[in-house]
């Protein structure tokens, strides 16, 4: 196989340029004919030249590639010695063509062993950095390797160590790719004189593509459009990789990561026999006790809203009801906003309740307004009845009498009214505690009770405890007829009415009333009539109207159960080992005020509630699963076999009995104390009315922010329960993070929790960084086939043959003669000012014969 070395201009000055012949290639001629008349004659394969077949004085370079015959191009054919008949040359020919294509090197010898190993190592590295990265952005979070890495901020290093891993294995393949696209381009088409050396040593070493960007951009180095397009490709992607650092680094940010569980005692309660409750025969008689101590957290506004734990099932399906359904809730014991929010998972002691509310649409019977003895009383007296069977609602059939006073709520103004104010145009809310013998829910977390039991009502004129704080309910809930006592939920009735004003009304005795099933579990309540405002007896009415004399007003009803019982029992269980878990950080919510309309906005802390008219999850709310609801249900379910209804003639109670009850119900370690609590200071009925001001004494007005959170969820939902459960939610909350500092029982907890840290949160720096190596990596490949493809002659990181390969040839050889002190820039100059040379490229090709092609 021979090299030709070709100069041109174009394809008519290669057909006409005259044909040359160098020495060198003579004796290379002669020598391979010689070879062949001796394989011919011996019928053998002809062996390979090597570099003794050659004079060493025609061969000073001793390089293999120059002596598989290299030849300037364009060239006569050699004729050497042999003579013979047409046939022996036909056959020396036949044979000669042979032994070239046998000489022909492998794709292996022409890259060297240098360049497949960089190569390799090169998309090695590649492969694995962007596995190492895809990792880093896509692998199991919950892998110890994935947070440790993240935890100790190695993230940017580890971004950083396999962005320069990238940058130097793109680097590599580019400047291989550029030793084989300069081979294809001198051996295909040519390049011009000036660029001859830089092309020929690139096959050797380069920088990669950017080694060529002004030929590429300003010059016809390479003329091929296929060359020149994937030159400037991989020099624009190559560009990019070097920014691949930065961009993967911009998809990092501040996330959470799961840090490692750790064991603590805590406090989670108050102990029977610790604190202020040792030794004490009866906890009221302690002048220190919080439920004398504790602030009225009723008309207390709070601060912080907490997060909890809820574990929660659907209510219960029916027309005229509004259940939440059973939820169950437990509170955090960390007093710190941090510590709560980052809590991944939490195994310990916590206070849990039932916080499950039902509302239904009452039967009302022998309604009236009573006013009182001013303008700033009116009495809503009456009877009601309610659907007792519903599920866990303890409520006798027969009719609960009411009497709720009703506020007339008044708004500062500098017009008419006492004081400087004005009766209140927006919505007002009453929240009146019932009778006792109006029902409530059965708590599910008390085991001295079920739905299985047979509950009856024994009418009283005293309190359960006799204390002057605490209401005086009307009797006392028990099982069957000689069983124990129990405790059950609270009644409640709520209606709003801010139009029931007795000065308006201005009358006493009867009045015309109608009422009409509403939506849900209201019942709307009518009333028109006249009065003879000039009469000296104002109870004269009559029930129709009379033109302007008329007046009308309207207003909702419900009554509502709640499950949280309100006396003090020691089987009552507060405090329950519990597993709660989160799937992410949360933040708390915090209120924004209205300058312009005076008002909270409270959408956030109801969205935390579930106070909303749409359902959220669990995380959407910034709350945590209590995963280990059904353990809870499940010991208190164990706990009730040790309360049996029984008779006089049942002799279930023995020693041995009670020694075991004694044994599983009787040990509690913490105080149920926060229900009794918080219902103690609710002596009065409850005004909610956010921007108002109430005179009333026998009211309790609800601070500004409970009074809102109450009305803007039923203005938001039409739900009562939902409303009712968020006050006694967030009155509880302020409750127990108050003491929260002076709790004396310990237990052990284990906390899980989210830890800060540098984590990849986006993905399309990644994507980006994959889409430019990857696009660099076909880039080279496409190289690659074109290198395997178009070439013959070119071997890539060998320097003998890119010396020899330019001065071998006579034109270059007359070029090198005048340049040794000359710069680049000024040879270029020299030869496109040469008329001769300047429009010649230059091109080396393999010839199989000694033929022009």
């Amino acid at each position: 196989m021979k090299r030709k070395y070709m100069t041109l201009s174009n394809q008519r000055e290669h057909e006409e340029s005259p044909r040359i012949s160098l020495e060198s290639d003579v004796l290379v001629s002669q020598l391979l004919e010689r070879e062949l008349s001796e394989a011919y004659a011996k019928q053998r394969p002809v062996s390979p030249l090597t570099p003794t077949d050659v004079p060493t004085e025609h061969d000073p370079t001793a390089n293999d590639h120059r002596h598989e015959g290299s030849v300037l191009m364009p060239m006569e054919p050699v004729s050497g010695g042999m003579e013979g008949s047409s046939g022996k040359q036909e056959s020396l020919e036949n044979a000669k063509n042979h032994a070239l294509k046998n000489r022909s090197r492998s794709v292996h010898e022409r890259m060297g062993t240098y360049t497949l190993v960089i190569a390799t190592i090169s998309t090695i590295s590649l492969l694995a950095a962007l596995i190492f990265l895809a990792w880093m952005w896509f692998g199991d979070r919950s892998s110890p390797t994935w947070r440790r890495i993240m935890l100790h901020d190695f993230a940017k290093q580890a971004v950083t160590v396999s962005s320069m891993i990238l940058r130097t294995a793109v680097a590599c393949l580019g400047g291989i790719a550029t030793g084989m696209i300069a081979s294809i381009s001198i051996e295909q088409r040519g390049v011009p004189f000036q660029d001859v050396a830089q092309v020929s040593i690139a096959r050797f070493s380069n920088s990669g593509p950017d080694a060529f960007w002004i030929s590429m951009l300003f010059r016809t180095t390479f003329i091929e459009t296929p060359s020149r397009l994937l030159l400037i490709l991989l020099l624009l992607f190559t560009l990019a990789s070097q920014f691949t650092s930065t961009i993967l680094l911009s998809d990092l940010g501040q996330g959470t990561v799961v840090a490692p569980s750790t064991r603590s005692t805590n406090t989670s309660g108050f102990s029977y026999t610790g604190a202020e409750y040792n030794n004490l025969s009866n906890e009221f008689e302690n002048a220190n006790s919080p439920y004398f101590t504790s602030p009225n957290y009723w008309t207390t506004d709070p601060t912080v809203f907490q997060s909890f734990a809820e574990y929660s099932e659907p209510g219960f399906p029916s027309d005229g009801v509004d259940d939440t359904g059973l939820t169950l809730r437990a509170f955090l014991p960390f007093a710190d906003t941090t510590s709560r929010q980052s809590i991944r998972e939490f195994q310990g002691m916590a206070s849990v309740f039932d916080t499950r509310v039902v509302c239904t649409r009452p039967h009302i019977t022998s309604l009236m307004i009573d006013p009182n003895y001013d303008d700033l009383i009116v009495w809503l007296m009456g009877n009601l009845t309610t659907n007792s069977s519903l599920p866990g609602l303890a409520a006798t059939q027969s009719v609960v009498s009411f009497d709720c006073p009703h506020t007339v709520p008044f708004v500062p103004t500098n017009q008419s009214g006492p004081w400087g104010m004005t009766r209140d145009p927006g919505t007002y809310w009453s929240v009146c505690r019932l009778d006792a013998s109006a029902g409530g829910l059965l708590p599910v977390l008390d085991p001295a009770n079920n739905s299985s039991l047979r509950l009856t009502f024994n009418e009283s004129s005293g309190a359960i405890f006799q204390h002057e704080k605490i209401v005086t309910n009307g009797g006392q809930w028990h099982v069957g007829d000689d069983g124990w006592n129990v405790d059950i939920g609270n009644a409640y009735l709520i209606h709003n009415g801010a139009n029931l004003d007795s000065a308006a009304f201005n009358v006493f005795g009867t009045s015309n009333w109608s009422t009409v099933p509403s939506e849900g579990p209201w019942v709307e309540v009518n009333f028109q009539g006249s009065s003879n405002s000039g009469d000296d007896n104002p109870g004269d009415i009559s029930p129709t109207c009379n033109g302007d004399e008329c007046w009308k007003t309207k207003f909702r009803m419900s009554p509502c159960y709640d499950a949280l019982p309100m006396p003090i029992q020691y089987y009552h269980i507060q405090e329950f080992n519990i597993t709660a878990s989160a799937s992410e950080a949360r933040t708390e919510p915090s209120l924004q005020y209205n300058l312009k309309d005076r008002l909270f906005q409270t959408e956030p802390v109801r969205t935390q509630l579930g106070a909303t008219s749409s359902k959220s999850s669990l995380t959407a709310r910034g709350i945590l699963n209590l995963t280990s609801a059904q353990d809870i249900l499940a010991e208190v379910a164990y706990l009730r076999n040790f309360w049996k209804e029984t008779s006089e003639d049942d002799p279930i109670l023995t020693g041995e009995y009670w020694s075991l009850a004694d044994e599983n119900v009787f040990n509690r370690t913490t105080y149920p104390w926060m229900t009794p609590m918080i219902f103690f200071s609710l002596t009065m009925p409850l005004a909610m009315c956010p921007a108002c001001t109430s005179f009333a004494s026998n009211f309790t007005q609800g601070s500004t922010v409970l009074s809102t959170l109450f009305t803007d969820t039923i203005t938001a939902t039409n739900s009562p329960a939902l409303a009712l459960q968020g006050l006694l939610t967030t009155v509880l909350r302020q409750a127990y993070y108050s003491f929260l500092p002076t709790f004396d029982a310990q237990s052990d907890v284990t906390v899980t929790r989210f830890q800060a840290a540098q984590i990849p949160l986006r993905t399309r720096g990644f994507w980006a960084v994959l889409g430019i190596t990857s696009a660099h990596f076909v880039l080279c490949l496409v190289a690659l086939i074109g290198f395997i493809s178009f070439t013959r002659v070119s071997s890539l990181k060998n320097a003998w043959q890119a010396i020899a390969d330019v001065s071998e040839s006579p034109e270059m050889a007359e070029i090198l003669r005048h340049v040794m002190s000359k710069s680049d820039s000024a040879v270029a100059k020299s030869i496109e000012q040469d008329e001769v040379w300047k429009n010649r490229r230059f091109r080396i090709r393999e010839s199989t014969d000694s033929t022009d092609e």
